[in-house]
C-alpha cells in the first residue's frame, strides 16, 4: 500500500494584506514615516521595497518596527 503524500501550503506572513503597486504609509516609533508605493516584496511578505518621493527605494523587513498606518488602492 502506498503512503499518502500530504502537501502543506504555508500562508503568507508579515504584511499579508499588502500588494505590489499599493500606496502605503508606514510608521515607526523612532523614525520618520515612509509614504510611497510598494515596489516589490518577497514571497513570504516579510520584506518589502517601498518607492517613495523623491523616488527613493527603501527595503524594509517586517521586524524593523514599522507598522502600516494606511493602505491605499
Amino acid at each position: 500500500m502506498e503512503a499518502a503524500i500530504s502537501t502543506v501550503r504555508t500562508q503568507a506572513k508579515g504584511w499579508d494584506r499588502l500588494e505590489v503597486g499599493q500606496e502605503v504609509l508606514l510608521a515607526h516609533p523612532g523614525l520618520p514615516p515612509i509614504a510611497g508605493t510598494v515596489d516589490a516584496m518577497t514571497d513570504d511578505r516579510e520584506i518589502i521595497w517601498v518607492l517613495s518621493v523623491p523616488r527613493r527605494r527603501q527595503i524594509i523587513h517586517i521586524d524593523d518596527g514599522y507598522r502600516v498606518l494606511h493602505e491605499g488602492p
